[in-house]
């Protein structure tokens, strides 16, 4: 009938029949005959709860009751999918382990050892026992994919958020720096060999600004790029909205915030762009510019200044590594 009802009280009920360790039941128990003839009724239309989801197969039934007839004992998960297979069982022992804690619930224990196999035992006699195997080529949980993403986490959580604009950390070295290692090492694994190139310095900073909630170099710089260079909106919504951009309010945030950096550090604004005056003289011109674009959507115009500035190094000058800005508005 439990195997039938497969709900919340079929599940306790299954536990009390075959949770006696030693002598049986009371002799002179009396059966409560209006509860015994409410059990026996399954509901049509009874609800399931998912922390009682039946068995997959009849082998992980053997390993379920293998625990309830030795709940004073401990077992490694590796222990517990020999049972599993040795009975034909045959989904993997991960799923295995999901099963038995979505089955017994809050009334076993999974000690999780790195480098070790995990540890299964029932609340109420855990730790009387404790065996360690050391894993073999297949892992119980994700362990090493779990410490990877809490290792880039804490590595995004340190990296500070810039809230001026600053163009000094458009530059390449910043980028790096402001780009979690782990993360940057992993993908520049995937896609460049193990070496650091815009390609995985670009996919990084993606990936990062889902994790901080917040632009960076790359997500930013690209979107300021692409609206420039096209004037469209919808251009930057549409790779926002797939996670890839900066949003089309942050690109008009960024260019004012510039102006005003650029306004407020015009001494030094030749060195945000990589410009020393020490290697050569510093040209530079600005002039204002009228631009109507006729499109599908309407007419659209604008009034802007431009600003260039140019240097020609001298003949022998070494540049510095910062002479090659990232992005330069």
């Amino acid at each position: 009938m439990c195997d039938e009802r497969q709900d919340d009280w079929s599940r306790v009920m299954e536990i009390r029949v075959n949770g006696a360790l030693n002598d049986l039941p009371a002799a002179d128990a009396q059966y409560h005959t209006k509860c015994y003839s409410t059990f026996r009724k399954i509901p049509i239309d009874s609800t399931k709860s998912d922390s009682c989801k039946p068995c997959v197969d009849d082998s992980l039934k053997c390993v379920i009751s293998h625990m309830k007839a030795n709940m004073s004992v401990t077992w490694t998960v590796a222990e517990l999918y020999n049972i599993y297979t040795e009975n034909a069982g045959h989904i993997t022992r991960k799923q295995m382990l999901l099963y038995l804690t979505e089955y017994f619930g809050e009334e076993i224990v999974v000690l999780h050892l790195e480098g070790c196999s995990c540890v299964v035992g029932f609340r109420k006699f855990f730790g009387k026992t404790l065996k360690l195997v050391k894993l073999s080529e297949t892992s119980d949980v994700d362990d090493d994919v779990d410490r990877l993403v809490r290792r880039v986490k804490a590595e995004v959580r340190n990296i500070p958020l810039h809230r001026d604009y600053d163009l000094n950390i458009f530059q390449y070295e910043n980028t790096i720096q402001d780009t979690s290692p782990t993360l940057l090492a992993f993908v520049s694994s995937l896609v460049s060999n193990g070496e650091t190139s815009k390609p995985s310095l670009a996919l990084s900073q993606c990936i990062q600004q889902h994790v901080n909630k917040s632009t960076n170099q790359t997500s930013l710089g690209l979107a300021v790029k692409l609206h420039h260079k096209y004037g469209s909106s919808d251009l930057v919504s549409i790779l926002n909205q797939h996670g890839i951009l900066a949003s089309y309010d942050e690109v008009l945030r960024f260019r004012k915030s510039a102006a005003k950096y650029a306004s407020e550090n015009s001494d030094v604004y030749h060195r945000a762009l990589g410009l020393e005056r020490r290697m050569g003289p510093i040209f530079s011109w600005c002039d204002d510019y009228d631009l109507i674009v006729f499109t599908a959507n309407g007419r659209r115009a604008t009034h802007a200044m431009v600003t260039e500035l140019t240097q020609h190094p001298a003949a022998g000058t070494v540049l510095p590594a910062s002479a090659t800005p990232v992005l330069c508005i």
